[in-house]
């Protein structure tokens, strides 16, 4: 094992440096101590197949996002990394003004048809050096990722929110 180089030992100190500032330089949050750091999240009752579709959904973009690009560099198309990482994200924003026009459900069942196509074609075409597919696939992952599981799951939640705070404001009128 060699020894560490002159850069190491400058990340090190200012490290050790930071560690010190925190620890002795900011000055302590004051507080109510009865409550509790963080608050635990609350889900609506029946949103938790909204909030897994979008967890799975955002999950297949990162691996799309970190594996594509050493992908297709293998199949020479470095130069189309870009426009594909163009389209995966673009595609859903582009497709959110759509959605929201559309039932949170159905939302969600368009998601769950489109992700594994556009991931199926995105892998085809990687695997294939079709960059055609590679690229048709980025945009249909897009639209499932960040266009109909996402936006669809957050109507989802929001409309079993509001169902539940109507319910629990009609109980609060008929008590008081």
């Amino acid at each position: 094992m060699g020894g560490f180089s002159g850069l190491t030992w400058v990340v090190l100190v200012f490290l050790l440096l930071t560690i010190v500032g925190v620890f002795f330089l900011v000055p302590p949050v004051q507080g109510d101590a009865s409550k509790p750091v963080m608050n635990r999240p609350r889900f609506p009752k029946g949103t938790m197949p909204a909030n897994l579709a979008i967890a799975i959904a955002w999950s297949v973009c990162g691996i799309v996002i970190s594996i594509l690009p050493a992908q297709l560099k293998l199949n020479g198309y470095e130069l189309w990394v870009g426009p594909a990482l163009f389209f995966i994200n673009m595609a859903g924003v582009l497709m959110q003004p759509f959605v929201r026009k559309m039932n949170s459900n159905v939302a969600l069942c368009v998601g769950f048809i489109c992700l594994p196509c556009g991931y199926g074609l995105l892998l085809f075409g990687a695997n294939g050096g079709i960059i055609f597919l590679v690229l048709a696939g980025t945009i249909l992952a897009g639209t499932a990722c960040y266009g109909v599981t996402y936006l669809g799951g957050l109507q989802l939640i929001v409309e079993r929110r509001r169902k539940r705070l109507e319910r629990l404001q009609g109980i609060t009128c008929l008590l008081i």
